[in-house]
């Protein structure tokens, strides 16, 4: 099966007017990894209107396709978006087509990833010291509202909490999904990246790096997935890890593209 792999599109109004979408290639299937506008309803109504026709989408949800909205609210609205369609939107779910075996989750990070020059840290305080920085600095703190019960002491918008516990929990399905004998080939999709040598090198030493990448090494060396997508790094990946091929094929802001080594017309074989 012949799969087209793409993620952050970062479709704009202004794209929109330009008439600037995607030229679509010849594949079977797109897999999609999040990140196409910053509306779950424009990102949907993209992917139908420009992709959709050519050939069915596996798609997961990228940390910008749920600005102005809850996760679980973004996520039902999709779905519904969806109905009567090719696309199958993955969150903590999968999908078979063909002979081929799609696990899909936004993932989010755990923040405690090494960033390049914190490996004498502990996991635990790396995290902690993410904490202590990325929330002020990254803009899903100020764009996605939270999901779970707000306190009196707190404001609607997600909490660092609330992303650790989905993470959690996507990795834990991921973990259990992959563990299920598969007799096809399987392909793990996820918005956040899964390994350290996905990190932009532009970003070494940085904190907020932590909230792009988590160090999924273990999982991928114990379950063995053929190939993981991801997106959320603007730039080109791909690369072995242990038995897996990880790929991340970015489209990019405006004033990315043209270097973040987006591949229009990447296609593979499954």
């Amino acid at each position: 099966m012949r799969a087209w792999i793409v993620s952050d599109i970062h479709h704009t109004r202004i794209d929109a007017l330009l008439g600037n979408n995607l030229s679509v290639p010849e594949a079977e299937v797109c897999i999609c990894a999040g990140d196409i506008t910053n509306s779950v309803v424009d990102s949907i109504s993209y992917v139908r209107r420009f992709i959709e026709p050519h050939m069915p989408v596996v798609l997961t949800l990228g940390n910008h396709d749920y600005y102005g909205a809850s996760i679980d609210f973004a996520l039902e609205r999709a779905r519904r978006l969806g109905e009567g369609t090719h696309i199958q939107l993955l969150e903590n779910q999968t999908a078979i087509i063909n002979d081929c075996r799609f696990v899909g989750a936004t993932l989010w990070t755990d923040f405690a990833v090494s960033v390049g020059d914190d490996e004498h840290l502990s996991p635990e305080e790396r995290r902690s010291l993410a904490l202590s920085v990325v929330p002020a600095n990254i803009a899903d703190f100020f764009e996605i509202y939270r999901s779970d019960e707000r306190p009196r002491n707190e404001n609607g918008m997600i909490t660092a909490k609330e992303i650790l516990s989905r993470h959690r929990s996507s990795r834990a399905y991921i973990d259990q999904e992959l563990g299920v004998p598969f007799s096809g080939r399987t392909v793990v999709l996820t918005h956040h990246a899964p390994h350290m040598k996905s990190l932009d090198p532009r970003f070494f030493g940085q904190v907020t790096s932590a909230a792009f990448v988590s160090d999924l090494s273990d999982l991928i060396e114990r379950r063995r997935p053929d190939v993981w997508v991801h997106g959320h790094v603007h730039r080109f990946r791909d690369y072995m890890a242990s038995k897996t091929r990880v790929i991340c094929n970015p489209h990019g802001y405006g004033g990315e593209r043209g270097i973040s080594g987006f591949r229009p017309g990447f296609v593979i074989d499954l």
